[in-house]
């Protein structure tokens, strides 16, 4: 379900629909990232010219570009609740760095930051990565706002949809037979599994 999108149309008519034909543009205000594309579905649409055959179309315009970080890298992930643990002084913003309900960690409550989480800056596993974001970019191994997470060992999936032709398994961490203490960096493998 779409909840928050601009439609506009050009022809300069307050009708969408016109035998001359329309563009139509979607922005979506509220989903970020590189959205996949639109598929339209023109099986209910009607031509009163028995000459003209109704036809609709879809390409991407704009590749979108805002960020869709998880907890907007301003928080960690609860992943048994689905609910983000936000840094201090960060709470839930509207998906534009304002106070909203997305539940995300992107709303900065003070006004500005000139910091990096964690003490010292990152945990001393990262480099702070300064103005404007001050975010983290953790070394290898290490992720999370302020770098805390431990990653877990990746191996081949045990159940993965196929990318190609002969190509499938792709890696996956705790090869998708378990969920990831991100505490330790340790697999906790799901019964009849180990490793």
């Amino acid at each position: 379900q779409v909840t928050k999108v601009a439609v506009s149309w050009t022809g300069g008519v307050a009708s969408v629909c016109i035998a001359s034909g329309n563009n139509i543009q979607v922005t979506f205000l509220q989903d970020f990232g590189d959205l996949p594309l639109l598929i339209p579905d023109g099986t209910n649409l009607g031509q009163t010219s028995g000459s003209d055959t109704p036809l609709i179309t879809a390409q991407k315009v704009v590749t979108g570009d805002k960020e869709s970080d998880i907890c907007s890298s301003h928080g960690t992930c609860d992943e048994e609740k689905g609910i983000c643990q936000c840094l201090d002084d960060w709470m839930t913003s509207d998906g534009y760095g304002n106070a909203g309900t997305r539940g995300d960690c992107g709303y900065l409550s003070t006004g500005t930051t000139s910091t990096c989480p964690g003490e010292p800056a990152c945990l001393g596993h990262g480099t702070c990565l300064g103005p404007p974001t001050y975010r983290c970019g953790c070394e290898s191994g290490r992720n999370g706002p302020d770098c805390s997470l431990i990653d877990c060992p990746t191996g081949k999936s045990w159940f993965s949809f196929p990318t190609a032709d002969n190509a499938a398994h792709s890696e996956a961490e705790c090869s998708d037979m378990g969920i990831c203490n991100r505490n330790t960096g340790l697999c906790e493998c799901a019964s009849g599994f180990e490793g």
